[in-house]
């Protein structure tokens, strides 16, 4: 579960907790989780998780796919997050995982809700779709079963539809006049401004 620790970031912020005195250390993913071991007991630590990792091989095993990214025993799993005052899961059912998974420890799990504020732009015609998705085989996948099988039976139902596509898995993703390739956007407000309907063909 440590495999992927530095510990230059460990003492980098322990260095600036010395000058800042902060409430909250929040970590993307559980991979840097041991720094939470040398901080103040004071700080409120929190793990924003992103994916399940206990046992996710199996889970790619169990639908004939070849395991990618990182993956932990649900041991390691849950060492690892138990480092943590709060895990933050990004749908309810992973919060009941987690929960579970780490139930006896004084680690909890909540779920945020929406990190973009939601409203109706008046720059988006209802026929427009769109996909927003980093660099990796799972979106890249995605996108193209997509755009390959999904996008021309919607066109044929409605032509009009305007697929939109952003994000780094644009790289992955040849150029088409049959969508647009927004590639990196500076805020996910830019991506959602411009479309109506977000699919996440997973």
């Amino acid at each position: 579960m440590d495999e992927r620790y530095y510990r230059e970031i460990e003492d980098k912020v322990t260095y600036l907790d010395k000058k800042k005195e902060y409430d909250v250390v929040w970590l993307e993913y559980y991979r840097q989780s041991k720094i939470f071991q040398g901080l103040r007991k004071e700080i409120v630590k929190v793990i924003h998780t992103h994916d399940r990792f206990g046992s996710r091989n199996k889970i790619y095993q169990k639908v004939g796919r070849v395991p990618e990214f990182y993956y932990l025993t649900q041991k390691g799993e849950r060492a690892a997050l138990s480092r943590a005052d709060i895990v933050i899961a990004v749908q309810d059912d992973e919060k009941e995982y987690f929960n579970a998974l780490l139930k006896g420890t004084n680690t909890k799990s909540v779920t945020i809700g929406n990190l973009v504020e939601m409203k109706d732009s008046p720059y988006v015609k209802d026929k427009t779709v769109g996909f927003f998705g980093a660099v990796n085989y799972t979106n890249e996948f995605a996108v193209k079963w997509f755009i390959q099988r999904i996008l021309p039976l919607v066109r044929e139902k409605e032509p009009e539809t305007c697929f939109i596509i952003a994000g780094g898995i644009c790289k992955k993703v040849s150029d088409s006049d049959d969508y647009v390739k927004l590639g990196f956007v500076e805020t996910l407000e830019e991506f959602y401004d411009k479309v109506k309907i977000v699919v996440g063909p997973l």
